[in-house]
């Protein structure tokens, strides 16, 4: 972060109005974890992973296609919906 509060990624300027933002760098990616989400979640954790991964980036993506689908995600009560290990 620079003097004048921008945060500069691969060339491009991000502005945050947070006073105290902290970026800290995480672990590595262990491709290894991933196939281990597979297995777990099958193809329609893959598909949620995916469209929660891409929430990050909406506003970016709606510039760019005018919008942004919805997801929803339905199944059984006590099923793990709202939140579950993977997501913790």
């Amino acid at each position: 972060m620079n003097d004048h509060g921008i945060i500069d990624i691969a060339g491009n300027g991000i502005k945050t109005s947070l006073a105290n933002f902290k970026i800290e760098r995480g672990q590595d990616f262990d491709p290894e974890r991933f196939e281990d989400f597979l297995a777990v979640n099958g193809l329609n954790g893959l598909a949620i992973l995916f469209w929660w991964t891409a929430t990050y980036f909406v506003q970016q993506i709606g510039e760019q296609q005018i919008s942004f689908s919805f997801l929803e995600f339905i199944g059984q009560p006590g099923a793990g919906k709202a939140s579950s290990p993977a997501c913790s």
